[in-house]
């Protein structure tokens, strides 16, 4: 594959799958957002900034995903809202 060919292209093909990670998120796919970037950071080996990018992506993933996980857990333990007012106390309703 190209990858495989040791081009002097491989930032801009690295950028181009940082690239892809992003549409993967705003596509609410963090899955394959992910997978492009384990494979960036498994197989890109230069010394610039891709790495501390891939890093970065990685990290703000997995805090988003944290951040939901937590949300979703509140919501199923809040205690439920009553809405039953029935037997609600309305005297001052009319002062």
């Amino acid at each position: 594959s190209f990858a495989q060919m040791n081009t002097q292209h491989q930032y801009w093909l690295a950028k181009a799958m940082i690239l892809l990670a992003d549409i993967s998120l705003k596509q609410d796919d963090a899955y394959q957002a992910q997978q492009y970037l384990f494979a960036l950071q498994a197989n890109y080996h230069a010394q610039d900034d891709i790495q501390s990018i891939v890093a970065d992506k990685l990290a703000a993933i997995v805090a988003a995903q944290q951040a939901q996980q937590t949300t979703q857990q509140d919501a199923q333990t809040a205690p439920a809202d009553d809405t039953d007012n029935d037997n609600a106390d309305h005297s001052d309703d009319y002062d």
